[in-house]
C-alpha cells in the first residue's frame, strides 16, 4: 500500500459539498452496536440452538462493514477516468496511467487485498471503493472486470453516444444486473451528435434497454469534461450508493436479522421466567430420583458384601495348599530358614489374591454403575432442555470413570485393614516360629552326630561311626514326622483362624462398601452441579437479561425505520 504523489501539491485534494462519500456511516455504526449487544446477549443466555440465527447476525454485520463499491466500466477513451475524477473531485485518476484491467481507488486496505490498488488520504473516501477499469472490449479485461461486479453497489457504464449500440458495455451489464445494488447509465460525448441524434438518443436508449437488460436503469446525459455536468451526475451516483438496494439494504438485513435472534433469545427468557415462577422443582425431583438410586445400591449390598466373604473363603484353602508344598514333606535346613519368612509372605499372598479378585469384581461393578447412570442421564438431559432451556450436554462417561478408579484405590488400601485389625501377620509368626526350637535342636543334634561320626571314621572306628550315620538318619526320620504332624496342625490352626478373619472382613468391607457406594453416587450427583449453578444463574440474572433484551429490542425497532 502506498501514497499517490502528484506534482501538483494538494491542490486536488480540495473537496467540494458534490464529492462522492459512503454514506449512512453514523446509522451503521449505530446498527452494528445493537446487533453486537444482540450478539452478547445470546452467548449470555448460554443456548446454542439458535447458533444459525448468530451467524446470519454475523455474516450480515460483515456484508454492511464492508467496503462499498463503485465500478466504472467502458471502452476506450469513453470518459471513464473523468467521471471517476469527477465524483472525487481530483485529477488524480485521469493522471495515473492504467497499467492492468483495473485500478481500485481507496482510502485504507481493509480487506487484506492491495492488489490494483491506489490509496487517496482523503477521509471521505474511508470506507467507500471506485474502480477504473480498462477498455471492456478486450475479453481478458472483461473477465477480470466480471470478478469485481459481484456485490458492487453501483455499476456506472460509460457508453459512448457515438457508437450507442455496438459498445462494449451492453455485455457486461446483462451479466452484472442482477448481482449489483443500481445500475447508471453515463451517456458520454453527446455535445458530439447532430441535432437529429440527439432528440432520438433518449428512445433508442430505451429501446436497447428493453431489448438486452431484463431492467431499465437510470441514464444520464454526462460530459466529463464540464464540472458542471459533473456534479449532479455525482449527486445521482451518491442516490444509487444509498438507495434501498445499496447501503439501506445491508443496514436493513443486519437489523433484520439481530431483531429475529433478540425475538428467540427473549422467547427463551419468557420461558424460564415461567419456569422460575412457578418454581416446579425440577433439581429436586432429580434430587429424589439420585436418592432412590443409592438406596437401591445400600439394598444390594448384603448380597455383595456375601459375595466377598466367600471369595475370601477361596483364597484361603489355595494359600494353604501352596504352604504344604512349599514346607515340604521332610525336615531340612531350608524348611526351618523358611519359617521365619512364611508369615509375612503368606499374609502378602492372601491379600494380593483377595485384592485381585475382589478389585476385580467392584471394576465390574463400576462398569454396571456407569451404564446406569449414563441411561439416567440421557432420560434427564430432554428434560431439562424442555423445562429449564438448559443443555446438559452428553454423558460425561471419563470424568465419572476417573473418579471410580480413585474410589476403587481408596478400597484397595482400606482392603488391608482387617489384616491389621486381626494381627494377621503377628498370629502366622507365632504359628510358624512356635515349632522353630525343636526343629532348630533336631538339626544340631544331627549335625553333631554326622561331625561324631566323622570323627570316629578318621580314627577307622567305622562301626562306631556307622552307628552313629544311622542315628542321626533316625533323628532325622522322627524329625520328619514330627514336621509333618506339626504342619498338619498348623494348617487346622489356620483353618480355624479363617472364620474370625472372614468375619471381620465382612464387618469391615460393609463399612468400605458403603462408604464406596455413597461415595459413588455423591460423584454422579456432582456431575450435576454445572447445571444447579446454571439454574442458579437464570434465577439471578434473568432480571438483568430480560431488561437487556427489551432494550435491544426498542433500539433495533427504531433502526428498522430508514
Amino acid at each position: 500500500m502506498y501514497k499517490i504523489k502528484v506534482d501538483k501539491a494538494v491542490s486536488f485534494l480540495i473537496m467540494k459539498a458534490s464529492m462522492v462519500r459512503r454514506g449512512y456511516t453514523a446509522k451503521q455504526m449505530k446498527v452494528g452496536y445493537w446487533a453486537r449487544q444482540a450478539l452478547e446477549l445470546y452467548q449470555d443466555i448460554e443456548d446454542e440452538s439458535f447458533e444459525e440465527l448468530a451467524d446470519s447476525v454475523r455474516q450480515a454485520m460483515k456484508t454492511m462493514d464492508r467496503d462499498r463499491r463503485i465500478v466504472v466500466i467502458g471502452g476506450a477513451c469513453s470518459g471513464k477516468s473523468s467521471l471517476l475524477g469527477g465524483m472525487l473531485e481530483s485529477d488524480v485518476p485521469k493522471q495515473v496511467k492504467m497499467d492492468g484491467p483495473c485500478l481500485r481507488w481507496r482510502y485504507s486496505c481493509q480487506d487484506g487485498d492491495p492488489s490494483m490498488s491506489r490509496f487517496l488520504p482523503v477521509e471521505e473516501l474511508d470506507g467507500l471503493e471506485l474502480v477504473d477499469t480498462g477498455d471492456c472490449a478486450d475479453a481478458a479485461i472483461a473477465e477480470s472486470v466480471r470478478g469485481l461486479l459481484d456485490g458492487a453497489d453501483v455499476l456506472v457504464a460509460a457508453i459512448d453516444a457515438r457508437r450507442l449500440e455496438t459498445d462494449p458495455c451492453w455485455g457486461l451489464l446483462q451479466d452484472a444486473e442482477e448481482k449489483v445494488g443500481s445500475v447508471i447509465l453515463a451517456i458520454t460525448f453527446t455535445d458530439t451528435l447532430g441535432s437529429e441524434a440527439t432528440l432520438s438518443l433518449k428512445d433508442t436508449i430505451r429501446k436497447l434497454c428493453r431489448e438486452r437488460l431484463s431492467g431499465t436503469p437510470m441514464a444520464l446525459f454526462v460530459c466529463p469534461t464540464s464540472e458542471a455536468a459533473l456534479e449532479p451526475f455525482t449527486v445521482r451516483v451518491q442516490e444509487a450508493l444509498e438507495a434501498p438496494r445499496g447501503v439501506r439494504r445491508d443496514i436493513h438485513t443486519t437489523v433484520q436479522c439481530a431483531a429475529a435472534l433478540n425475538n428467540k433469545v427473549a422467547q427463551v427468557l419468557f420461558k424460564r421466567n415461567g419456569v422460575m415462577i412457578t418454581d416446579s422443582g425440577f433439581m429436586q425431583g432429580i434430587d429424589r430420583e439420585i436418592d432412590n438410586f443409592l438406596s437401591h445400591q445400600k439394598a444390594a449390598l448384603p448380597a455383595l458384601v456375601q459375595e466377598y466373604e466367600e471369595t475370601a473363603r477361596g483364597v484361603l484353602p489355595k494359600a494353604l495348599s501352596k504352604l504344604r508344598f512349599t514346607l515340604g514333606f521332610f525336615f531340612s535346613p531350608v524348611t526351618l530358614l523358611r519359617l521365619e519368612l512364611l508369615g509375612t509372605g503368606l499374609e502378602n499372598y492372601c491379600y494380593k489374591a483377595l485384592s485381585k479378585e475382589l478389585m476385580d469384581k467392584q471394576q465390574q461393578s463400576d462398569e454396571r454403575f456407569i451404564a446406569s447412570c449414563a441411561g439416567h442421564w440421557r432420560s434427564v438431559r430432554p428434560r431439562m432442555k424442555e423445562t429449564l432451556e438448559c443443555e446438559i450436554g452428553d454423558f460425561p462417561a471419563a470424568a465419572l470413570q476417573a473418579d471410580l478408579d480413585e474410589l476403587r484405590t481408596r478400597l484397595g488400601r482400606e482392603l488391608y485393614e482387617p489384616f491389621k485389625k486381626q494381627r494377621v501377620r503377628h498370629k502366622l509368626n507365632l504359628i510358624f516360629t512356635s515349632r522353630t526350637g525343636w526343629m532348630f535342636a533336631c538339626l544340631q543334634v544331627i549335625c553333631f552326630m554326622l561331625m561324631l561320626a566323622g570323627l570316629f571314621g578318621y580314627f577307622d572306628q567305622n562301626s562306631i561311626g556307622l552307628c552313629l550315620m544311622l542315628a542321626a538318619v533316625m533323628v532325622w526320620a522322627a524329625a520328619s514326622l514330627a514336621h509333618n504332624v506339626a504342619t498338619g496342625r498348623m494348617i487346622r490352626a489356620l483353618k480355624d483362624n479363617t472364620t474370625a478373619f472372614t468375619d471381620c472382613l465382612g464387618r469391615t468391607m460393609v463399612e468400605v462398601l458403603e462408604d464406596k457406594v455413597v461415595s459413588r453416587v455423591s460423584a454422579y450427583r456432582l456431575l450435576y452441579t454445572k447445571p444447579r449453578m446454571k439454574v442458579a444463574a437464570f434465577k439471578e440474572m434473568l432480571g438483568p437479561l430480560t431488561e437487556r433484551n427489551s432494550r435491544i429490542k426498542f433500539q433495533l425497532s427504531s433502526e428498522s425505520k430508514l
